[in-house]
């Protein structure tokens, strides 16, 4: 198999961060950021009992949250990640190829997609820098095998 048929045939699996980090959908909002700074990452899942992905955070919704704060000063059940989580998730399976990841990363102008099991729950994340992690090695791969054919 030649770099660009490995290039075709990657997955989502193969190039993924392994989701480690969640959060409840009842944590309060500083406890989200704790976290979030903690493992040093900018986009938790939020999960209900079941484990399952009903929504996300990233650092663009504490930017938000900031912007909006002093509108809804006094409203302490706004605290919860629920209250300002993002409910559409954009998500992908393990099998999606890397290329396809890529399509809908680049079409939507995401940074991120969450990488869900069958049952809705996080599996891990893939980044535009996975995407590209994997192109730059193919490239190299290539030119490895160019520069043998050439010897």
């Amino acid at each position: 198999m030649n770099a660009i048929e490995r290039l075709e045939s990657l997955t989502v699996g193969d190039v993924m961060t392994a989701m480690v980090v969640q959060v409840g959908a009842a944590q309060a909002m500083s406890e989200v950021a704790r976290t979030m700074r903690k493992h040093h990452v900018s986009l938790v899942p939020v999960v209900n009992e079941q484990g399952r992905a009903i929504g996300v955070l990233s650092a663009y919704d504490f930017v938000v949250r900031a912007a909006d704060s002093g509108r809804e000063a006094g409203n302490g059940h706004d605290e919860r990640a629920e209250h300002h989580m993002t409910r559409s998730i954009r998500s992908v399976q393990e099998d999606t190829t890397v290329l396809d990841a890529a399509r809908i990363l680049f079409g939507e102008h995401l940074h991120r997609l969450l990488v869900l099991d069958q049952q809705g729950r996080p599996k891990g994340v893939v980044s535009t820098m996975d995407v590209i992690s994997a192109l730059v090695n193919s490239v190299e791969e290539m030119e490895s095998q160019d520069a043998r054919t050439w010897q």
